[in-house]
C-alpha cells in the first residue's frame, strides 16, 4: 500500500507566552517495508522533561530498527518486540542518568525524564500502535483517548527505575506498554498525538488527512490555524493511503 507521512510539534500558547521549550517531540523514519512514528510528551511540572521527549523516541527507534521486527508474521510478535525494546530504553536512559550524577540518580530520572509515549509500527501485512501515559489516536478517523488515569496522573516508563515507595501503587500498575492493532491493508489513514491535539474536533483532523495542501504543510497550516487557540504543546504524526488523496482548493481553510 503506497502511504504518505506527515509530522508536527507546536509550542502551545501558555508555553510560547512563558519562554518554555516545547516539551513535545517526535520521530518519523520511513525505510523499505517499515514505518514508525514516535511521539514523547513531557511532564508539564518538570521544566527538563523535554529532554527525554526529545530522546525517548530517538532510542525506542533505534531498538526496534535492531529488533529484526520486519520479520514478524503474528502480531504478539510484535508486542513482545516492542516490550523488549521498551526495556532497552530504559537501560539507555538508566545509564545516560548514571552519568550525568550517579549520586542524585532518582533526581535526574525524575527531572529529565518523565514522558509519556505513544508510537506505532507499520509493516506491510501488520501495523501496531503502542503506548504508555496518555495521548490520543485515530484510526481511519475513530478517535481513542487514552486514559483517563488514577489521580490524573499517567505513568510514565521510567516509573520502572525508581523506588517502589516513591510511586503510587495504583499508578504502578498501569506502567506498561498498552497496543492495538490492525491489518496494514484496512488501514486508509492513522493519527498519532500527544494529549494536546485532544483538542482538535473531528472536521479539523478530517481535512488534516483529506486536504493535500493541509498534509504538505502540516507545521504552517498548524501554527496558522490552530497556535493561538491552544494552550498545550501539540504534536502528531499522521499516515495516509496516498491512494484516497483528495484535492482542495488551496485557498479552502479547516474549519
Amino acid at each position: 500500500m503506497n502511504f504518505k507521512t506527515a509530522a508536527a510539534t507546536i509550542i502551545g500558547e501558555s508555553h510560547f507566552s512563558s519562554k518554555k521549550n516545547n516539551q513535545d517531540a517526535y520521530l518519523l523514519t520511513e525505510l523499505k517495508d517499515i514505518k514508525i512514528g514516535i511521539i514523547s510528551d513531557g511532564c508539564g511540572s518538570c521544566n527538563l522533561s523535554e529532554i527525554g521527549a526529545n530522546l525517548i523516541p530517538k532510542l525506542m527507534t533505534k531498538h526496534i530498527l535492531l529488533s529484526g521486527i520486519k520479520d514478524c508474521k503474528k502480531f504478539h510478535e510484535i508486542h513482545t518486540i516492542l516490550d523488549e525494546c521498551s526495556y532497552n530504553v530504559l537501560k539507555d536512559l538508566s545509564k545516560i542518568a548514571s552519568i550525568l550524577d550517579n549520586n542524585d540518580f532518582n533526581r535526574i530520572i525524575h527531572d529529565y525524564f518523565l514522558c509519556t509515549m505513544i508510537g506505532f509500527v507499520s509493516l506491510p501485512e501488520l501495523t501496531t500502535i503502542f503506548y504508555i501515559g496518555d495521548g490520543i489516536y485515530y484510526i481511519n478517523g475513530e478517535k481513542h483517548i487514552i486514559g483517563p488515569f488514577v489521580y490524573n496522573a499517567p505513568p510514565f516508563l521510567v516509573y520502572k527505575l525508581l523506588p517502589k515507595e516513591l510511586i503510587n501503587e495504583f499508578i504502578m500498575k498501569e506502567c506498561y506498554l498498552e497496543f492495538q492493532d490492525i491489518k496494514t491493508d484496512d488501514i486508509n489513514s492513522i493519527i498519532i498525538g500527544s494529549d494536546g491535539v485532544n483538542s482538535f474536533i473531528k472536521e479539523q483532523i478530517e481535512g488534516l488527512c483529506e486536504n493535500t495542501t493541509y498534509f504538505y504543510n502540516l507545521r504552517e497550516e498548524l501554527i496558522k490555524t490552530h497556535h493561538k487557540n491552544l494552550k498545550d504543546d501539540y504534536t502528531m504524526v499522521i499516515m495516509k493511503d496516498n491512494s484516497h488523496d483528495l484535492l482542495y482548493d488551496t485557498a479552502e481553510t479547516v474549519s
